[in-house]
């Protein structure tokens, strides 16, 4: 997520969004004001926060985002087994 408004509908419950969030294994990457609900998502879905008024260092974001999607395929990998590889398009 890259932005630079304030959150908006801070009624939404943060535990609620997070647990969702967690559920579908979705990790949020904040690119965005320092605000305390940007910096939660980016903690409890594991992923990371850096302050958009700063300079980013997108660099590490992308080498972050890199590692945590090795980090599912090799889980993938596990849970598919051996020979198991996804067939190729046909053109």
């Amino acid at each position: 997520m890259i932005t630079d408004e304030p959150p908006a509908g801070l009624e939404v419950d943060l535990e609620t969004v997070g647990r969702q969030l967690r559920e579908q294994r979705i990790v949020v990457f904040c690119v965005s004001p320092d605000h305390r609900a940007y910096r939660w998502l980016a903690q409890v879905t594991g992923g990371e926060w850096w302050d958009i008024y700063e300079p980013v260092p997108f660099d590490r974001l992308l080498e972050r985002l890199a590692r945590k999607m090795m980090q599912l395929a090799a889980k993938l990998r596990a849970l598919l087994g051996p020979g198991s590889a996804l067939p190729r398009h046909k053109e």
